[in-house]
């Protein structure tokens, strides 16, 4: 039973280096837009426990956080694993690269697409 420490220790350290937990970062908080044509009307909203889907032609979608693991990338971006889901809904996981400037940039995925927050005063939340 001794030897079991030194792994379940390792364990612990690799969790918290990998940096899981189940909420969202500062820098990732907020409304999620894109200037894509093929993405008008729509938005990714992000808080510390949920994700909202929201577009103009259908009805928002809430989903509550259950895991969140970052890594620092080799470009200086920041990767995030988010595990989501919902009653009835089985794990979802979203890929997202948060590159830092002015305005922050935010892909989902391997989309090429650039997101950006949204300004406080556009449109509906």
């Amino acid at each position: 039973m001794r030897a079991m420490w030194p792994l379940a220790l390792l364990c612990v350290l690799s969790a918290l280096a990998c940096g899981g937990n189940d909420t969202l970062p500062r820098e990732l908080l907020g409304r999620w837009v894109s200037d894509d044509p093929r993405y008008a009307g729509r938005s990714l909203s992000l808080s510390q426990r949920s994700i909202i889907f929201a577009s103009d032609q259908t009805a928002a979608e809430s989903f509550s956080i259950r895991d969140v693991e970052t890594r620092r990338e080799d470009d200086g971006s920041m990767a995030y694993m988010v595990a989501y889901g919902a009653d009835g809904v089985g794990e979802l996981v979203l890929r997202l690269r948060l590159s830092a400037g002015t305005p922050a940039a935010l892909k989902i995925g391997d989309r090429s697409e650039r997101w950006t927050i949204a300004p406080r005063n556009a449109g509906p939340p």
